[in-house]
C-alpha cells in the first residue's frame, strides 16, 4: 500500500525527523508482543485473546460503532516493522487495544470464541475502518519516552494535568443525565445490567437537547441530583418508552436534531407533558433495603430476552453450521416480550433443525425424537425426562399453532424463555454426540 505523509503538527527540526504523520490500512498493523498491559506474547493470537479477557476490548469497540470512530484526539504511535513483496507493515507501539478492537470489527471471527457472537452483532452497524491516521516513529525508543509522558500521570506539568472534579462534571452533563437515568430503568427493571451496556453515549446525545429535556421535565444542567417536574407515574411510563425505544434501536447513537426534536416532541403529545407538576429527586426514589415496606412490596422481574449460553454458542460453532449459529443468536438478541411469536418460531426452527441435523426422520417430531432411550443416551436425568418432555412438547406446540393457526399462536414469553433455559443442556449434548459420531466416521 502507498502512504500518504502528511505535513506533522509536531514543531522542531528534530521532532520531524522522529516522527511522521501517516494514514495506513489497519490490516497492515501488527499488535505488539511487549506491551505494558502484559507479559511476552508471542502470536497475535494470545495478544488478542488477552487484551479481549482482560482489557474490555469489547467494550471499546462498542464505542467505536456509538461513535463512528477512535478518538481523534488520541492518534495511535507505529513503528515499522518491516516489508515483504505485499508492502510494508508496522507494530503498534501506542493504541494496542484500539488497534485490536478495529482488527476485530472488520473481520468478527478473528475475535476468542466466547465473544465472537458480540463482535458480529457489533459489526453489523459498523462501517469499517479502511484506513487509520497514525503516528509513525523511526525508532521504538522515541516512541516509549512520549508513551511514559501519556501514561504516567502529571509528571510535575510534563504529563496530561487530570481535570477536577467539578471540569469532569461540567464536561460530561449528557452522560450523567444518562447514567441516572438508566440506573433508574434499571431498578424499575426496564432493562438489566447486561443490556444497558454501551447505551450511555446514544442516550447522552439525546438527553443533551434542550427538546428531550422538556420532556423529560429536567431543567437545567444536573450534575450531582437528577430531578424532574413530571409525576412518578408519567416519569416512568416516559422512561419506559424511552428504555424500549433504546434496546429495539429505533434511536441511535447517530441520531441528531432533525431526529431527536421530532422524537422529543412525539413524546410530549402522547404523555400530554405540561410543566405543572410536582417536582422530585430519581434518587430519593430509590428503595431503601431496610425498609420493611419496601421489602414486601418487591417483585421479581421476568425477563426479556432468552439467555445466552455460551457453552451452546460454543458447541454451535463446532458443527460450522451458519443457519443454526444464526438462528440462536437471533432468538437471544430479540426481545421475547414485544416479539413472543417471532422468537417462538425462531426456537421451533433451531430445534427442528438441529434434530434433523442429528438424524431425525422428517415424519417424527422432535418431542418423539427424544425419547427415553435417546435421553439416556444424552445423560439425561430419569426424574428429569418428563419435565424436558414437557418443555419439547410446548416449543413444538407453539411453533407449529402459530405457523399454522390464523387465529391461535405463542403468547407467553416467559414460559418460552424457561422452557430453552430447561432445554439448553440437552441441545449442547445433542451437538455434542453428533459431533463425536462425525469424528469417528472420519
Amino acid at each position: 500500500m502507498r502512504l500518504r505523509f502528511l505535513t506533522p503538527f509536531i514543531s522542531g527540526e528534530k521532532m520531524q525527523n522522529q516522527v511522521k504523520i501517516i494514514q495506513v490500512d489497519p490490516s497492515e498493523i501488527l499488535l505488539s508482543p511487549e506491551n505494558p498491559r502484559h507479559e511476552y506474547l508471542p502470536s497475535q493470537e494470545e495478544i488478542t485473546y488477552h487484551l479481549c479477557q482482560d482489557e474490555q476490548v469489547l467494550e471499546l469497540a462498542k464505542s467505536i460503532v456509538e461513535e463512528g470512530g477512535t478518538n481523534p484526539l488520541d492518534l495511535p504511535g507505529l513503528v515499522q516493522k518491516g516489508s515483504d513483496s505485499f508492502g510494508t507493515f508496522y507494530e503498534v507501539g501506542e493504541g494496542n487495544r484500539r488497534i485490536c478492537a478495529i482488527h476485530l470489527l472488520n473481520d468478527p471471527d478473528k475475535a476468542p470464541p466466547r465473544q465472537r457472537r458480540r463482535f458480529r452483532l457489533l459489526a453489523e452497524n459498523y462501517e469499517p475502518i479502511s484506513t487509520i491516521t497514525a503516528v509513525l516513529f523511526r525508532k521504538r525508543s522515541e516512541l516509549h519516552k512520549w508513551e511514559q509522558i501519556m501514561h504516567q500521570g502529571e509528571q510535575g506539568g510534563a504529563g496530561r494535568k487530570r481535570w477536577p472534579t467539578e471540569s469532569k462534571a461540567k464536561h460530561h452533563k449528557g452522560y450523567s443525565i444518562a447514567i441516572s437515568l438508566l440506573d433508574r430503568a434499571e431498578e424499575l427493571g426496564f432493562l438489566t445490567g447486561e443490556q444497558r451496556k454501551g447505551k450511555v453515549s446514544t442516550l447522552s446525545r439525546y438527553v443533551q437537547n434542550s427538546e428531550m429535556k422538556k420532556a423529560l421535565g429536567i431543567k437545567g444542567d444536573p450534575t450531582e441530583k437528577l430531578e424532574s417536574t413530571l409525576t412518578k407515574d408519567i416519569f416512568e411510563a416516559l422512561l419506559n418508552k424511552l428504555i424500549r425505544d433504546l434496546l429495539d434501536r429505533n434511536i441511535t447513537s447517530r441520531d441528531n436534531n432533525p431526529q431527536i426534536i421530532p422524537y422529543a416532541q412525539k413524546l410530549i403529545e402522547e404523555f400530554e407533558i405540561s410543566a405543572d407538576s410536582t417536582r422530585w429527586a430519581l434518587e430519593s426514589s430509590k428503595p431503601d433495603p431496610n425498609n420493611q415496606s419496601t421489602k414486601q412490596k418487591r417483585s421479581v422481574k421476568s425477563p426479556t430476552f432468552i439467555r445466552q449460553s455460551d457453552d451452546l454458542w460454543i458447541a454451535l460453532e463446532k458443527i460450522k453450521s451458519q443457519k443454526l449459529s444464526h438462528l440462536y443468536s437471533s432468538i437471544c438478541n430479540i426481545r421475547a416480550d414485544n416479539h413472543v411469536q417471532l422468537v417462538a418460531l425462531g426456537c421451533w426452527a433451531l430445534v427442528e433443525s438441529l434434530t434433523a441435523l442429528a438424524g431425525r426422520a422428517p415424519d417424527v417430531s422432535f418431542p418423539d425424537f427424544y425419547s427415553k432411550s435417546r435421553a439416556s443416551s444424552l445423560d439425561v436425568p430419569q426424574g428429569r425426562y418428563r419435565t424436558i418432555s414437557d418443555c419439547l412438547t410446548r416449543v413444538s406446540g407453539g411453533g407449529n399453532t402459530t405457523k399454522h393457526d390464523h387465529v391461535a399462536g405463542t403468547f407467553n414469553y416467559s414460559q418460552l424463555i424457561n422452557d430453552m433455559e430447561a432445554l439448553t443442556p440437552i441441545l449442547i449434548a445433542t451437538i455434542d454426540q453428533l459431533e463425536n459420531r462425525t469424528s469417528r466416521s472420519n
